[in-house]
């Protein structure tokens, strides 16, 4: 690949940021006025778009691959795209981006510091998932084991990128079972438990839908329904992960929108408690605060088997002292919301998922009202990567093995620019600033002001 240099180089790399730009913004404009043929389509063609390639029969590159799971795993938050790039890594930055959809963010004085994000965009994760979806000829974790060797790719200090690689599976095989309400709906969603029965192995799943409130706010039989009837009546929709630059994101008028544009929540680095957060709808389709509960994901690389420890770890995933939920959230004192939490442990020695018990609620909780927790939760451990409990793994019990017990390496990925709301648009939803939310969504209501919500994101 030719590389210019100087003025030369700076205009290349303004044509390609231009460029990008204008690819990024033409999906929701050619959807909503485009004829029923173009909508019917439009996610075909942005599978060309994202492979830069015709689908069929393709024997997908290590270009490719990374293609489709940056735009679905938040790969290259994780990237070394901050940190001066080696002449290979800088032409395989280059190259996403001429030709895979990547997004140019900014640049520097020479076309060797252009930095670039795979922007959260739910129609090419959706034509990712096209491909993805393909389980007999595309296997997750070879895709990933190829990608993180050819590229500069950190898989979490506690392998988040990989309990998030569970989840997206979980979600295509659950989707795969959906059927279309109308052509070429993209938006189809599912429960948590139909979710929650493709994550995990049906011997693990069966004692977990019958598994009673691990806390509750209050001991009345109607709030100890079993996990299988408090969330049959739930609705998720993401195809995608937006990595945050801020923990303040995670939060439930943020998720709300996340959850509009499907999709799902992974933390911010170093920040405790919370590292990834799946939202759903709880008794109703219809996009409400009142109506939104959470998945709590926290990932550990080893395994506390000490129940003391395990009860302060999810005492600190909180929702109230996590800042997820605030006053304003509460209904008579308490969260009306039932909420799910688990810990993966991948590299525990006991493979098995343990429905979280404590000896009393200060061990599990600190936010209390009326001397009860001010939330409903169903805790889990989950101990280990195994077949035996993951369904995702029984694809390349091997390959997950090897991913699971890789060295973990710290990396910095985020650009400044002379214009940082336009970069900030590029990357929508990943941060509190304004400039990640009004190109598409309008305003974040304060917490004091969450009722009503001002306006609903467009739902493709």
């Amino acid at each position: 690949m030719h590389r210019p240099h100087g003025k030369a180089a700076v205009s290349h790399v303004l044509l390609l940021r231009i460029l990008s730009f204008l690819m990024f913004i033409r999906w929701g404009t050619l959807y909503d006025c485009g004829d029923e043929e173009v909508r019917l389509g439009l996610c075909q063609f942005a599978l060309i778009k994202l492979l830069c390639a015709t689908a069929d029969n393709i024997v997908l590159t290590e270009a490719q691959k990374y293609a489709l799971l940056s735009h679905r795993l938040a790969l290259d938050i994780n990237s070394t795209t901050y940190v001066p790039l080696t002449p290979s890594e800088a032409e395989k930055e280059h190259y996403q981006v001429t030709n895979h959809m990547r997004v140019v963010t900014s640049i520097g004085d020479s076309i060797e510091s252009l930095r670039s994000v795979a922007s959260s965009e739910p129609l090419l994760s959706e034509a990712a998932f096209l491909i993805m979806s393909d389980q007999t000829s595309f296997k997750l974790a070879d895709a990933l084991a190829t990608v993180l060797t050819g590229f500069s790719i950190n898989i979490g200090d506690r392998a988040e990128l990989l309990v998030s690689a569970f989840f997206t599976w979980a979600r295509d095989t659950t989707v795969m079972k959906c059927p279309d309400t109308r052509p070429g709906q993209l938006s189809r969603y599912f429960s948590v438990t139909e979710l929650f029965a493709s994550l995990f192995s049906e011997r693990t799943f069966k004692p977990m839908s019958q598994s009673r409130p691990s806390l509750s706010h209050d001991h009345a039989t109607s709030n100890q329904q079993t996990f299988q009837t408090a969330f049959c009546d739930t609705y998720m929709h993401f195809n995608h992960v937006i990595k945050l630059e801020e923990q303040k994101v995670l939060n439930r008028s943020y998720l709300l929108a996340l959850l509009a544009r499907g999709a799902a929540a992974m933390g911010a680095n170093c920040q405790p408690g919370i590292d990834a957060v799946y939202p759903y709808l709880h008794g109703g389709i219809e996009l409400d605060f009142r109506n939104l509960g959470f998945i709590l994901v926290q990932v550990k690389k080893n395994d506390d088997v000490d129940p003391l420890s395990r009860a302060r770890i999810f005492k600190k995933m909180d929702p109230f002292e996590c800042g997820l939920l605030h006053e304003c959230d509460k209904v008579d004192g308490y969260l009306p919301t039932p909420l799910i939490r688990i810990v993966f442990a991948l590299c525990g020695n006991e493979e098995k998922l343990d429905h979280m018990t404590y000896s009393s609620e200060p061990d599990g909780a600190s936010s209390f009202s009326g001397g009860r927790p001010c939330f409903t939760s169903y805790d889990f451990w989950c101990s280990g990567a195994s077949a035996e409990v993951l369904k995702p793994v029984k694809e390349s019990p091997e390959k997950w093995s090897a991913l699971v017990k890789e060295p973990d390496s710290l990396k910095k990925f985020y650009a400044t620019a002379e214009d940082p709301d336009i970069v900030r648009s590029l990357h929508p939803g990943a941060a509190s600033h304004p400039a990640h939310f009004k190109s598409w969504c309008g305003p974040i209501p304060a917490v004091e002001q969450r009722y009503p919500f001002p306006g609903a994101p467009r739902n493709v």
